[in-house]
């Protein structure tokens, strides 16, 4: 039986997201796929995906639902497929040339997410959040402290996504900082482990579904927890 294949428009893929499946080859991407040609994107549905670093991004995930939902187990985004009404758009992408990628070596996971890193300071800059490492933590404290509040009152799916997105970027920026002046940070290890525990104290305390918005709010709390552990681990390590 051969596989059913789903054709959407590049229109349904964030700017962000675009760029990172232009600008890397397939063996970063967060999900099995490939660049279609030099018009667009090839990606194997997997739900399991979501569990690898990085994790899939909100608009990638929201297309392998309904990519699900109709059976399908390939995607392919081409400027020139159809919009999917069920899903959101982002406006068009310019196409690029498949050849740039030919024969480049894979990039570390530290590389990877030194690169998201950045890309998250800039992000965060863009919106005006940006700032030393004390401005950083604390903008997570002040998120975390309105999360904690949803988590009490079951509600963690209500929790505006953009905020949770905020809160990936923090997260991603301070390990950045950590890894780039550790010495900075040293004095924030205790409060980047509070955080920890307090993101890891409503994570374990919440019901998180398999599909939709409860995956995608799980995948973020993972995310978060993932980039804090890795920061707590460099400051410990300074300590010996």
């Amino acid at each position: 039986m051969f596989p059913r294949v789903l054709m959407i428009s590049t229109g349904h893929l964030s700017a962000r997201t675009a760029r990172f499946l232009r600008n890397h080859d397939a063996a970063d991407w967060p999900c099995l796929g490939g660049h279609f040609g030099d018009v667009g994107f090839m990606l194997w549905v997997d739900e399991g995906a979501s569990g690898m670093e990085p994790n899939l991004p909100r608009d990638i995930s929201e297309v392998f639902e309904y990519a699900s939902s109709q059976a399908a187990s390939i995607v392919i985004f081409q400027d020139v497929s159809p919009i999917v009404l069920e899903l959101p758009t982002y406006g068009d992408e310019d196409a690029f040339e498949a050849d740039e990628f030919l024969d480049r070596p894979r990039k570390t996971v530290a590389k990877l997410e030194d690169e998201e890193g950045l890309v998250a300071l800039e992000t965060l800059a863009a919106d005006g959040n940006a700032g030393p490492g004390d401005d950083l933590i604390e903008k997570m404290y002040e998120i975390m402290n309105v999360l904690a509040e949803y988590g009490r009152n079951k509600t963690l799916c209500s929790f505006p996504y953009t905020e949770l997105q905020r809160l990936t970027d923090l997260a991603s920026a301070v390990r950045l900082g950590v890894r780039r002046d550790s010495d900075k940070f040293r004095a924030h290890r205790r409060r980047i482990g509070s955080l920890l525990q307090s993101i890891d104290l409503i994570y374990t305390n919440a019901d998180f579904g398999s599909h939709g918005p409860e995956a995608r709010t799980r995948e973020v709390f993972e995310n978060v927890m993932y980039r804090l552990e890795a920061a707590k681990a460099v400051l410990k390590a300074m300590e010996y």
